[in-house]
């Protein structure tokens, strides 16, 4: 069983995928936000053997409310029709802050890393995606 992680931003989509132990988080990809990405996306789904996704829900900051997100519900839906699989939103906080920062620890070129910065904050919430579910496994 393999888990996609979406990291959806209105620009560049990035995507990361388990292994099928949910041991490790790894960056896949990062598409276009335009016509026709869904279609890579099934893609993706199909060649890696995908049966569960995850998408990043951009959590508020401590101690304020949480913002309505209609167009993430919208596309967790029609992710849930078009890909025939369970869609479920994870926070994804910090997370692409995170990436920037494993970045510069990399020395990446800003050239290079605007490439890949949505896939590691898309891996990064994976990251906390399984660990949060081999922790309840555990308990």
């Amino acid at each position: 069983m393999t888990i996609l992680a979406i990291d959806y931003g209105s620009v560049r989509i990035g995507l990361a995928v388990s292994d099928p132990e949910h041991r490790m988080a790894l960056p896949l990809k990062v598409l276009a936000n335009s016509f026709g990405w869904i279609e890579e996306l099934k893609q993706v789904i199909d060649q890696k053997k995908v049966t569960h996704i995850v998408l990043g829900w951009p959590a508020a900051a401590p101690g304020k409310p949480e913002p309505p997100r209609p167009e993430l519900e919208r596309l967790q839906k029609e992710l849930e029709v078009l890909c025939a699989l369970p869609v479920e939103f994870v926070s994804e906080r910090l997370t692409t802050h995170q990436a920037l920062r494993q970045q510069l620890d990399a020395r990446l070129s800003q050239k290079k890393g605007r490439k890949t910065v949505d896939a590691l904050a898309a891996r990064n919430l994976l990251e906390r995606y399984l660990y949060e579910i081999n922790d309840a496994e555990k308990s």
